[in-house]
């Protein structure tokens, strides 16, 4: 079960030459399902803002078993799968809506910074989102 789940519509433009979705659009595709998750939860992510909470990813992993194509809505799955003292590590899944069956799907970790000068910081997670990340409802 998701946490949270994030719809999006590939378009054209994120194609290859064979007419499939390039394997860095996944990756924003899951950002931006990440960044819709913190928006929701009261976190939203600013960059004009130095006293937000960053979200720099440390790691990303994928796998992809069948073709994404334009124009074909899919849903962008989130769970945490661990919740540390400052880090959260998400699997994510893409499929198209109403199928159990993944497009592509991975993990990711990213680590809750603040922006010291120039410098980012790790700081611990927000209690309120650790608590929801541990706990959904």
């Amino acid at each position: 079960m998701s946490l949270f789940q994030y719809d999006r519509l590939p378009q054209f433009a994120e194609s290859d030459a064979a007419g499939i979705i390039h394997f860095s659009d996944i990756s924003r595709y899951v950002e931006e399902a990440e960044h819709a998750f913190l928006r929701s939860a009261g976190f939203p992510v600013t960059i004009h803002d130095p006293l937000s909470l960053k979200w720099p990813r440390v790691s990303f992993k994928a796998n992809y078993t069948r073709p994404l194509l334009p124009f074909q809505q899919v849903q962008v799955n989130l769970v945490p799968i661990y919740v540390g003292r400052s880090s959260i590590n998400w699997k994510w899944s893409i499929s198209l809506p109403q199928s159990e069956e993944a497009l592509c799907e991975g993990e990711m970790k990213v680590v809750c910074c603040v922006l010291k000068g120039e410098k980012l910081e790790t700081c611990p997670l927000p209690s309120a989102l650790k608590e929801m990340l541990i706990s959904p409802v």
